[in-house]
């Protein structure tokens, strides 16, 4: 799902309450904003049924390259992780996806624990 998919699924299901596509526009991108300036301000954002967003860091490794074997330092550096809420991981695990099953596919990426992105 995009950003400008959000913005019509919203508008839609606000429609009856006469909102503008503009104002859910606004409105989503605020949000946005928001989550963001809080997640690198906090290191964590929870939502309930949905699930928590942390900040993690990486410490700094000696890593190598493949080709001249040649030793490099890898610095330190921050992801953003996502583990889903307890509502989320059921109603995803009941969806179908292709035929097969999201449990399925869940178990397989090993997504259960936590996804980096």
């Amino acid at each position: 799902m995009t950003q400008k998919s959000l913005i019509q699924l919203v508008t839609e299901g606000l429609q009856e309450n006469s909102f503008k596509k503009h104002h859910v526009e606004t409105i989503v991108e605020i949000t946005l904003e928001v989550f963001i300036d809080s997640l690198a301000e906090q290191g964590r954002i929870e939502i309930r049924d949905f699930g928590v967003f942390a900040i993690k860091r990486t410490p700094e490794r000696i890593g190598r390259n493949p080709k001249t074997k040649e030793t490099a330092i890898i610095p330190a550096r921050n992801f953003v992780q996502f583990k889903a809420g307890k509502v989320m991981k059921e109603k995803v695990m009941k969806e179908k996806v292709g035929g097969r099953k999201k449990e399925k596919i869940i178990k397989k990426m090993n997504l259960e624990n936590s996804t980096r992105f």
